[in-house]
């Protein structure tokens, strides 16, 4: 995790360039852009009422004035088209599953027309710096109605992410108490190296469970659930470990929030939790 740095700011911001047909006739979209380079983010309808990185700013200011948190800083992905800031939650002995953890409100901001405002949330055990990431069930203010940043609002915020956060933990908790064996260890890692939506013939499952990726899973696995006991909770951190520092990734992908990082948590937490 300690290279995995956050911006502390944000140096650029959006701004929206109409869009003419090649024989310069106006048309009904605009084009979103970095105001740095230039960059095309995302092209959008003319009713499309932008977010800008300063009012997400201010934002997650008025969010940290109610507390407890304090905004740890920012991260980019796909050059832009989705901005995330984090902010530590400061609530003093902060567990999971009797583990120490740090916690940290996410909200993220798309600016390629693709996703609402949105918010999640993001933990790192203490004990291994393992990260993960959800996304809070909660989507609201649709971009072409605009975001205005009133009391009632960031309370909102708040209080879906206490809720989410807190029906989060109540679901890995459960895992501790499910058992795992070998082959529940091999099934999982099919389903997270098999691609194909067919079955995997006998052939092909030995193929995958050779693998390189398998065998480095399974190194993961085998230690966490050393340390943890052999249960689905020690099994879902085996996983997250993998992804957290076994796997070769975007350094810049701070709290596992996306691509296949976030992809493998997320398929390996839906394979524990129907144990």
């Amino acid at each position: 995790m300690s290279s995995q740095k956050l911006k502390t700011s944000l140096a650029w911001d959006i701004k929206a360039q109409p869009l003419f047909t090649i024989t310069n006739q106006s048309t009904s979209a605009k084009a979103i852009m970095r105001n740095d380079d230039n960059r095309i983010l995302g092209i959008v309808s003319e009713k499309y009422k932008a977010f800008t990185n300063r009012e997400h700013l201010k934002l997650c200011r008025s969010v940290e004035k109610i507390g407890p948190f304090k905004i740890e800083g920012f991260t980019e992905l796909q050059k832009g088209k989705t901005v995330l800031a984090f902010l530590r939650n400061n609530q003093p002995d902060l567990k999971l599953a009797g583990l120490d953890v740090k916690e940290y409100l996410v909200i993220g901001n798309s600016h390629d027309g693709s996703r609402r405002l949105f918010v999640g949330s993001s933990q790192t055990l203490v004990r291994c710096e393992n990260q993960f990431y959800a996304i809070v069930p909660f989507m609201w203010a649709k971009h072409i109605h605009g975001v205005s940043v009133q009391n009632d609002f960031v309370n909102g915020i708040r209080t879906q992410y206490e809720a989410g956060r807190k029906q989060l933990y109540t679901q890995l908790e459960t895992l501790s108490a499910k058992k795992v064996n070998h082959e529940l260890v091999e099934d999982l890692l099919l389903y997270l190296l098999h691609s194909d939506k067919i079955d995997a013939s006998y052939s092909k499952k030995k193929e995958i469970l050779q693998s390189d990726a398998a065998l480095n899973l399974l190194r993961c696995i085998d230690k966490e659930t050393a340390d943890l006991g052999h249960n689905a909770f020690g099994l879902f951190n085996g996983v997250t470990w993998y992804t957290t520092h076994a796997m070769r990734r975007n350094k810049d992908n701070f709290g596992n929030t996306s691509g296949l990082a976030q992809e493998l948590n997320a398929k390996a937490l839906e394979f524990c939790l129907q144990l």
